[in-house]
């Protein structure tokens, strides 16, 4: 597998949407894809491939010049458990520590929320690091959602 900075917004929102498919119970809010789909060309951007095909990409976005936020994250249903996040993460926080940043952040649903998939997704933060910092607004839908940092 190799990670590298992506480039070109078509390849990008092509695999986000190709991504998306393959999961969703993540990304079961037609709505919301199609927004993910329409802004990700515009985020800094990080593929993972394996044999020439996109199997992970994970979307930034900057605060502050001493953050960075991650907008979006996918791995492909048949690699998961295998490494690709953990890897789609390496190469964000070497980025994220280039740029100056000192901070990262992401906004995912609320352990107030009893969905499987969402705390499986939890879990990997926590155990890469990062932390809750405080409840946000209710997503779309009405669900409870909150964000995490850690230190880059």
């Amino acid at each position: 597998m190799i990670v590298t900075r992506a480039n070109d917004p078509a390849i990008i929102r092509e695999t986000c949407i190709s991504i998306t498919a393959t999961i969703p119970e993540w990304f079961g809010q037609p709505a919301a894809n199609e927004r993910y789909a329409r802004e990700i060309g515009d985020c800094d951007c990080f593929l993972a491939e394996q044999d020439g095909e996109a199997i992970g990409l994970i979307a930034l976005r900057y605060h502050f010049d001493e953050t960075a936020e991650i907008w979006w994250l996918g791995v492909r249903r048949d690699q998961h458990r295998k490494g690709v996040g953990c890897a789609l993460m390496d190469a964000t926080l070497t980025h994220a520590a280039e740029k100056g940043c000192r901070n990262i952040v992401l906004e995912t649903l609320s352990p107030e929320h009893p969905d499987p998939g969402y705390a499986m997704t939890r879990a990997f933060y926590s155990a890469l690091g990062f932390r809750p910092l405080l409840a946000a607004a209710r997503g779309s839908g009405g669900h409870p959602m909150m964000w995490m940092i850690r230190p880059v």
